[in-house]
């Protein structure tokens, strides 16, 4: 795979966390040994959380100045 689209899909959760699942389930690996995986799902989580709450925040503002209108 070019290193481009193997680094694109980093942004999705589901290429991360099929590739963690499999190593786990049939190869038996820790979670040490997929560490790298795991940091980058909580990275995710992180971002799309404070993103989810910058968008959130943007609508209560836009609400309130509606409001007082």
């Amino acid at each position: 795979m070019p290193p481009f689209w193997k680094y694109f899909s980093y942004i999705f959760p589901s290429s991360l966390g099929m590739n963690a699942y499999p190593r786990i389930m049939s190869m038996g690996c820790t979670l040490q040994d997929i560490r790298p995986l795991y940091i980058g799902l909580w990275a995710q989580v992180l971002v799309y959380f404070t993103t989810s709450c910058f968008v959130y925040l943007h609508h209560i503002k836009k609400f309130v100045s509606f409001q007082e209108e």
